[in-house]
């Protein structure tokens, strides 16, 4: 919960990761960081005041005086600092039990427990940082591959920022020259003055479905890929998932519907991070437990971005696997599995019949075929996401909604201008735009925005 009625108190949590560990640190911001790192701190040595930035090696006390740890301290002196507040850290061992401790020495000397982001949140709203630099914090943090590393970097370095604000830039003397007509009615928007509005909106518009059609690889780069094993009861689901992920993680066995629920498992393919998940053999059955994992398995594969259909090798045909494709967009590999008994080249003309977007044979057994499924998977991902993760693209939700908004407002300020209507009509629409490109950047912000993007942080940060 954030505390925005108490956003002038000092707040403090652990800011390191839970578990054992060699440092551990406890961060404190707001008015009483100095006071109380001066209350809980005895430096070594004879220092008469705190110097701002300067690490001090000393030991850590409660407020009755009992020693607690021997570590660091650090203080951060506003504005120069994480939250733009005075800032506190004491560094000391890691673990749980220590680092609970020292915490609750800081909280019993008057701070009270930082909410989810709230360091982050401050630092926002303190001129820190803009929105999206603040979301990119929470990306980095959570960042699991390569691809959303170097998005989440490209981010905190303002990329996604300048172009935004460039746009904002030029459409903001779009507006100026909307209103001046407004308030000077007997003046006509001349030929050049409206080509010159016009060009400003077709550019923008056009930037806003650039940076939309980014956020299918801006997704994949920061969240993963979902792709989903599907297919018949014992085609050999369980045991290309663990052939994958390269340990027994799913129970393989001849029995058909011994998988009931979904196994997840992460991977790395090329790069791309892969969110791998076995699901039920797709029939029916009587069996009630059975039918819900059936159920589950279809509402994986909907959600999924790709889908790896596997089937017997050793079937004679595979065509009727058509009524139990999942409703999907998703493109389907099919993975002719059991190579090892069985190679079957007529499955693989069926594969493409059934419009799969790749066939490879493969044996779960031996490992015959692996390599050229993850070259497969790579390639779809490719497909799906087109672009380089070195280039800038949008990773979230509420940037691609504010974003389409944001367009369809700027298509509603060009019809208007087309169809000659009163020029204030068109200023309304693009001043609407702009709310929209302010919400990203945060320079239009509710409560319930900032509570929505910052409760998603981790504590401490």
């Amino acid at each position: 919960m954030i505390h925005r009625e108490n956003s002038a108190d000092t707040i403090a949590a652990i800011a390191t990761a839970a578990g054992e560990g060699g440092v551990g640190i406890v961060r404190i911001s707001g008015p009483r960081a100095k006071t109380t790192l001066s209350r809980l701190f005895r430096r070594a040595g004879t220092h008469p005041s705190w110097e701002s930035r300067r690490m001090y090696f000393g030991q850590v006390i409660n407020a009755g005086g009992e020693f607690l740890d021997e570590g660091l301290a650090v203080l951060m002196a506003a504005p120069h600092s994480y939250t733009g507040e005075d800032v506190a850290e004491l560094h000391v061992h890691g673990g749980r039990a220590n680092l609970a401790q020292v915490l609750r020495a800081v909280l019993d000397a008057g701070c009270r427990p930082a909410g989810p982001g709230e360091f982050t949140r401050r630092a926002f709203l303190n001129g820190r940082m803009s929105l999206e630099k603040a979301e990119a914090v929470a990306d980095l943090i959570a960042a699991e591959g390569e691809r959303g590393l170097r998005q989440a970097r490209l981010h905190l370095r303002g990329a996604l920022g300048e172009r935004l604000r460039a746009i904002r830039e030029r459409l903001a003397d779009s507006l100026a020259l909307l209103e001046a007509f407004v308030d000077f009615p007997e003046e006509d928007l001349g030929g050049s003055q409206m080509e010159e509005v016009l060009a400003a909106i077709d550019g923008a518009r056009g930037e806003a479905q650039r940076l939309i059609a980014s956020y299918a690889r801006g997704r994949l780069d920061a969240d993963g890929a979902r792709v989903v094993i599907a297919g018949r009861p014992n085609a050999g689901k369980s045991s290309l998932l663990n052939l994958l992920a390269g340990e027994e993680k799913a129970i393989v066995s001849e029995i058909p519907g011994a998988t009931r629920d979904a196994i997840d498992v992460r991977l790395n393919v090329d790069g791309w991070i892969v969110h791998l998940t076995d699901t039920a053999g797709l029939r029916e059955s009587g069996d009630a437990l059975e039918s819900r994992g059936v159920e589950i398995a279809r509402r994986k594969a909907a959600e999924a971005d790709l889908i790896l259909w596997i089937v017997d090798g050793a079937r004679a045909g595979i065509l009727d696997d058509r009524e139990l494709f999942p409703a999907s967009a998703a493109p389907v590999i099919v993975v002719i599995n059991k190579s090892d008994l069985a190679r079957n080249p007529l499955l693989a003309e069926q594969a493409r019949e059934l419009g799969a977007a790749g066939r490879v044979f493969l044996s779960a057994l031996t490992g015959e075929g692996v390599e050229e499924l993850r070259g497969l998977i790579s390639s779809r991902l490719r497909e799906i996401a087109p672009g380089s993760s070195e280039d800038i693209a949008i990773t979230r939700e509420r940037h691609a909604a504010a974003l389409e908004r944001f367009d369809s407002a700027l298509d509603r300020t060009g019809q208007a201008l087309r169809r000659g209507d009163s020029p204030e009509f068109a200023a309304a629409d693009l001043r609407e735009a702009l709310s929209w490109l302010g919400e990203l950047t945060g320079e239009v912000t509710t409560d319930d925005l900032l509570d929505r993007i910052f409760t998603r942080f981790c504590i401490g940060k």
